[in-house]
């Protein structure tokens, strides 16, 4: 590789060049939310363009508002969420990015902006909420004790819920196989997708991530690829002797696991089709109410 010599002239030019201005990042704290007719009040709701300005907050400049908690409404300023297809709205109390662009009216007139906001401010580092005020999070939103963020490994992507739910897309990662339970079998970079609703907090006093535990989270979906994933049956005392099928929980092979309390497949027009290469195994008690067909 080349190396480009006196460095020293251009360093000693570049100390000498005017440094260009600091711009400040403007910020606001949010004091209200448009997310339904009457979320904060109608008239509000209507102000900000109906179903169309849902999302819409009302804000103070954070510069002002660092020690209010709760403001006049109809006095804050608005902003309308950046991204469309994103619905991650704050809460009250959060901080969030501000930026000027375009409005509606700009086809008209090409000076015309308006406020959009670009996201929340990861004051705490927490999914659950990020505002640094003691006040109230909304009408409807409660914290709880028992969220923890989901522990990241390299290279996963993580998309959180503020409620304990959240999507995995991740891999094997052999180095902490005694933490993650995919990762006692198969390879680095094996990929796995997990979706959960409901992961279960054992240690609420302590801050550490949440990891992953089939058993024990409320509802989940595993996509799996060569991973083995520790899932009791609810029942496996009774297994076909002719085909002896392989439990869950010794699969290495690519398979979809859904977990959870009850388990419903519903056609609203057309059949329920299940396929299998080798033996469809039911391991419980069976209803079936069933209507004869009879061919001719």
């Amino acid at each position: 590789m080349r190396i480009r010599e006196n460095l020293g002239s251009l360093v000693a030019a570049s100390s000498r060049t005017t440094p260009s201005p600091v711009i400040k990042p403007q910020i606001g704290k949010v004091y209200g939310v448009i997310t339904t007719e009457n979320t904060p009040t109608k008239d509000l709701f209507d102000k900000s363009g109906g179903w169309g300005g849902v999302g819409t907050i009302f804000y103070l400049d954070y510069d002002q508002a660092k020690d209010i908690d709760t403001a006049d409404l109809t006095k804050c300023k608005i902003a309308k969420p950046f991204h469309a297809s994103n619905q991650n709205y704050p809460l009250i109390g959060e901080l969030v990015h501000l930026i000027d662009s375009p409005a509606p009216t700009s086809q008209t007139n090409n000076t015309s902006i308006q406020k959009y906001y670009t996201g929340t401010i990861n004051i705490w580092n927490n999914n659950q909420q990020n505002s640094p005020s003691a006040g109230d999070l909304g009408k409807t939103f409660s914290e709880k004790s028992d969220i923890r963020n989901l522990l990241s490994f390299e290279g996963d992507r993580i998309y959180q819920g503020r409620k304990g739910n959240g999507i995995r897309f991740g891999s094997t990662v052999t180095k902490y196989s005694d933490i993650s339970e995919w990762s006692k079998f198969g390879n680095n970079g094996d990929p796995i997708t997990i979706l959960v609703n409901g992961y279960v907090t054992t240690n609420t006093g302590s801050l550490y991530p949440n990891i992953e535990e089939i058993n024990k989270e409320l509802s989940s979906i595993y996509l799996t690829s060569t991973q083995k994933i520790p899932l009791l049956p609810s029942k496996n005392d009774i297994l076909n002797p002719i085909t002896q099928p392989l439990l869950p929980n010794n699969y290495i092979f690519p398979q979809v696991i859904i977990n959870s309390d009850r388990v419903t497949l519903n056609s609203k027009k057309d059949e329920v089709m299940i396929f299998a290469k080798t033996n469809v195994e039911i391991n419980t008690l069976i209803n079936l109410n069933y209507y004869l067909t009879v061919i001719d």
